[in-house]
């Protein structure tokens, strides 16, 4: 049995994501998938006012309706799905996941915000610099009405 970490922090692109790897599962041998829900962390002006149980709770229910979305495709005939929330870093998860089930590929289904750098699943993985460069929305608009307003 084929094991597969994804890690997912929007339902939509997790997803298209993983429609073409469970039609091609599908059609191999069962697989047993390990989704980690990464939810998204709630602002300092939020949580400030939050107790900590009730940040754990918002997480959870946050996680199951992710879970929730996920399930149908997941659950072919023969597959298992097991569901986590991450907590703490990504990279001792993946170890820790890896020491628990064994040898599984990992996939990183996790939506890519502009403007910022994602957390590495793995320690092998390159952080990319592809949003280094990015310019928030407000410093690009006020170039263009600058641009506009000179001629």
């Amino acid at each position: 049995m084929e094991k597969i970490i994804v890690y997912v922090s929007d339902t939509a692109h997790a997803l298209q994501t993983l429609a073409p790897m469970c039609q091609k599962q599908s059609e191999n041998s069962p697989t047993q998938w390990i989704v980690v829900a990464c939810p998204p962390r709630l602002t300092r002006h939020i949580s400030k006012w939050l107790t900590h149980s009730a940040r754990l709770q918002w997480r959870d229910k946050w996680s199951a309706k992710v879970f929730a979305d996920l399930m149908p495709m997941l659950n072919a005939p023969g597959n298992q799905v097991k569901t986590l929330t991450a907590q703490g870093s990504l990279v001792e998860m993946t170890d820790h996941l890896h020491k628990t089930h064994g040898v599984a590929r990992v996939l990183d289904a996790r939506l890519p915000l502009v403007g910022q750098d994602m957390q590495p699943v793995m320690k092998e993985q390159p952080i990319s610099a592809t949003n280094r460069w990015v310019l928030p929305g407000a410093m690009v608009s006020m170039g263009t009405l600058m641009a506009l307003a000179s001629e």
